[in-house]
């Protein structure tokens, strides 16, 4: 089930990655793309030297969390109902029965 098509510059599991929760959803590349990998180690390394960048990025996952469990959950809803593929315009996402404003 095809949820969201990434394009370069976009990020995935950088809120799992913060709260230390698993990642909901299983990534594929469909065609030869190149991936960085943040290890955990110098990431908390990081936001142990510098305590602002840690506050703002704790605050910015909490807030963030919610709204993407509620957007995933309307997409798999719709998908299941009438499947249909995922079309991105901007921060809007088309799918199924209706559109989610972001």
């Amino acid at each position: 089930m095809l949820l969201e098509t990434l394009f370069p510059g976009n990020n995935i599991g950088d809120v799992a990655f913060v709260l230390g929760t698993p990642h909901p959803h299983d990534v594929v590349a469909t065609s030869l793309c190149e991936c960085l990998l943040l290890p955990r180690r110098p990431f908390q390394e990081l936001l142990r030297r510098f305590p602002k960048l840690a506050v703002s990025i704790q605050k910015n996952a909490e807030k963030v969390a919610p709204a993407n469990r509620a957007r995933d959950a309307a997409i798999i809803d719709s998908l299941l109902h009438e499947p249909k593929v995922l079309q991105t315009a901007g921060s809007r996402f088309t799918y199924g029965l209706g559109e989610v404003d972001l």
